[in-house]
């Protein structure tokens, strides 16, 4: 206008178009395991918001609700950038950024057994121990133990005591609460190892004369069993059938030692035990054949032998010193006495002849000649 009087005026008109820019909210810093699924985007005024791996809606676009695994990027943290703009001219835009890192988070578990092998005699308790991996779960760790192959749960701590009869491999299973399929869930096993232990039958006492074999050794589960002189397996090793004599030993009884065992770790081992005693034969007298006239003094014999009228100790026993007027056999015994009895016999012969009795004629006198009688059987006459 001109402000005079007139007023010369003139006018025109244009439109301002202000464009509300989007305002997105933020987002905290992310730590996930495995995956992380993008939540709904929030703001005010936001058109098309998205998640993006670069700045100003580049690189790789992402929706909300998409899941991004922990195998999706090449190392960690990495930067995603929520963005979103009118698409106006001027373009009004708004972005956020924050820090995402996704851990592989599988859980693992180890299995052991202490002790890890057993002896089958020994009944010995054996502890199970589960130890996971991480050590603290991201939610809490839960446990099932089962024989490899049986499904029947037997204890759902991270320890189990077991007592096997056998050789038997157990299987732990271990769940992380805080995780997801398959990432969850570890299992493995362990082995514990049950040795047989051998079981020696047992030998009774034994009493032998001048010598003994050993028998053969019987039982279940053997390995090598000896017979030992001690205990354990020491002292001397002696083989099935091997002799014992008398002389090997300074006095009697001993003891004889049978002793097995299976030189594993743990050692499982059987010992039985019996008494020997070995009995050296006496040596009887052997007195020569003896002719004698009328009777015949038995002499005395060595400690131990005896005389008998029979064999093997039988018949009637005569005592030295017996006058003996018969013509007869006589056993010279002698015996140990044990059981079992340990005997040496000799025999000689005693032949008793009889003094005959001489005819005793009258002296005579006679003329010129004597003719002489005849004499009873047996008798002769002679000059000296």
């Amino acid at each position: 206008e001109t402000g005079t009087t007139p007023n010369c005026t003139d006018e025109n008109s244009f439109v301002v178009t202000i464009n509300a820019s989007p305002d997105v909210f933020v987002l905290a810093n992310q730590t996930e395991c495995n995956s992380y699924t993008l939540p709904a985007i929030t703001g005010t005024g936001l058109v098309s918001p998205m998640y993006y791996t670069g700045p100003g809606g580049t690189g790789t676009a992402y929706t909300a609700g998409t899941t991004l695994n922990d195998t999706d990027f090449a190392s960690y943290p990495v930067t995603i950038y929520i963005y979103d703009e009118t698409g106006t001219t001027p373009n009004c835009s708004d972005e956020e950024s924050f820090s995402l890192t996704i851990n592989t988070c599988n859980v693992s578990v180890t299995a052991t057994a202490s002790p890890s092998s057993t002896c089958s005699s020994a009944g010995t308790t054996v502890t199970l121990t589960a130890t996971p991996s991480p050590a603290i779960a991201v939610g809490t760790y839960s446990y099932s133990w089962n024989v490899q192959g049986n499904a029947t749960v037997l204890g759902t701590n991270s320890t189990l005591n077991v007592s096997p009869l056998v050789t038997t491999t157990y299987e732990v299973t271990v769940t992380d609460s805080g995780l997801i399929a398959p990432n969850n869930t570890a299992t493995n096993t362990v082995v514990v190892t049950v040795y047989d232990t051998p079981d020696i039958m047992s030998l009774s006492n034994q009493e032998a004369c001048d010598s003994f074999t050993l028998p053969a050794i019987t039982g279940t589960n053997l390995v090598t069993p000896m017979y030992y002189t001690g205990i354990g397996g020491t002292g001397t090793a002696y083989a099935s059938g091997s002799v014992l004599n008398f002389a090997d030993f300074a006095s009697y009884p001993v003891t004889i030692y049978i002793y097995d065992e299976t030189g594993t770790t743990p050692n499982c081992f059987d010992e039985e035990s019996f008494s020997l005693t070995i009995n050296a034969t006496p040596t009887a007298d052997a007195p020569a054949d003896v002719t004698a006239c009328d009777s015949y003094v038995l002499p005395a014999l060595n400690a131990g032998n005896t005389y008998y009228t029979g064999s093997g100790g039988t018949g009637t026993v005569i005592a030295s010193g017996t006058s003996i007027t018969t013509t007869q056999t006589i056993y010279v015994y002698a015996e140990t006495g044990t059981t079992p009895n340990c005997t040496d016999e000799n025999s000689f012969v005693v032949t008793i002849n009889t003094t005959p009795t001489a005819d005793a004629p009258a002296d005579v006198t006679a003329c010129d000649s004597y003719v002489l009688p005849a004499l009873s059987a047996g008798n002769t006459y002679y000059t000296g």
